[in-house]
């Protein structure tokens, strides 16, 4: 009798937490949006504004006082190393020169019967003409490198002081140059690749680092910057003012979620079987509102904005269907 009694308890308490539980209501599937993680490349880039022109630009500056006599280029030329540019007028130099070469070439003449009674005469003399030479050289502005005049503002006849410039030089290779703080020049090195944009974002061609400059103090803001220049095959107007999109990390073959399917907690949650589960994530290789996951994400749906739901792991979701 007692057995019988407590079977039927056990019934009855059987029979009351089934009907409890098709009673209670079921849980609710939070609504979601996802996004599969799928293999692209990611590049971390600095946008700078250049300016297009002419690399190693190379003053000419008088050394003396004096007229010029010749110019031998104009604007536009093509130059070699060591060609002559401009003459200045060297005639009081010349007879001069002239002069202490004959006295020179009479001593030496004479020194076979005068022995060295002559000897400080000659050496005051050979110093004359070894200023004399340094003279005349300085009045023939030539050519240091190959190059292309990029500037002539003088004309034969002219009187000119010493410190005037006649004219200038560049390379022929045409480049963008670049300002940088030292900070950020000290991540980029030579050969570092840019895509050249133009005012509406265009891409107009590659360019690449050749070489950083020695810093220098912007006189405005007192920054210490660095003088970036990229050589590139951008055909543009030298003074034509351009942006560069500095590539400085390159990931390749990577698998990406969209940033804004990172949480607060750098978590990206999957939908699995209906269900929530988060996953670890790091934020070191992201750009342009991407992150590169795990590879083991390949493929599998992640939820977009999940802080903006209340997910729990193994909690129930629905995808949102688009």
């Amino acid at each position: 009798m007692t057995k019988t009694k407590i079977s039927l308890g056990v019934i009855a308490v059987t029979v009351l937490t089934v009907a409890t539980l098709f009673l209670l209501p079921l849980p609710q599937k939070i609504t979601v949006r996802t996004e599969r993680a799928t293999r692209g490349s990611l590049m971390d880039t600095l946008l700078l504004e250049g300016v297009m022109g002419y690399g190693e630009e190379r003053p000419f500056v008088s050394l003396q006082n004096g007229i010029i006599r010749r110019v031998y280029v104009h604007k536009g030329d093509k130059v070699k190393k060591g060609q002559l540019l401009f003459l200045m007028d060297m005639e009081a130099e010349e007879a001069a020169m002239a002069m202490v070469t004959a006295e020179i070439n009479r001593l030496d003449g004479m020194e076979d019967a005068l022995g060295g009674l002559l000897a400080s005469r000659r050496m005051e003399l050979k110093a004359q003409q070894e200023t004399l030479k340094a003279s005349i050289g300085a009045k023939q502005i030539r050519a240091e490198k190959d190059g292309v005049m990029s500037l002539v503002c003088c004309r034969e006849g002219d009187m000119i002081t010493q410190g005037t410039v006649l004219g200038s030089m560049h390379g022929e290779e045409a480049g963008i140059s670049a300002y940088i703080t030292m900070e950020l020049a000290a991540r980029l090195d030579a050969g570092t690749p840019a895509f050249v944009l133009d005012e509406n974002g265009k891409r107009l061609g590659v360019a690449r680092l050749e070489h950083v400059k020695a810093p220098k103090q912007e006189e405005s803001t007192g920054v210490i910057v660095h003088q970036l220049w990229f050589s590139t095959e951008a055909k543009c107007v030298p003074g034509k003012r351009l942006t560069l999109e500095v590539i400085r990390s390159l990931w390749e073959d990577e698998v990406l979620v969209p940033l804004e399917a990172v949480s607060k907690k750098n978590e990206v949650w999957l939908v699995e079987e209906g269900k929530a589960s988060p996953v670890k994530v790091s934020l070191e290789r992201q750009s342009e509102g991407y992150v590169a996951v795990p590879a083991q994400l390949e493929g599998k749906p992640v939820i977009l904005r999940p802080d903006e739901s209340k997910l729990t792991p193994g909690g129930a979701v629905e995808v949102e269907m688009p």
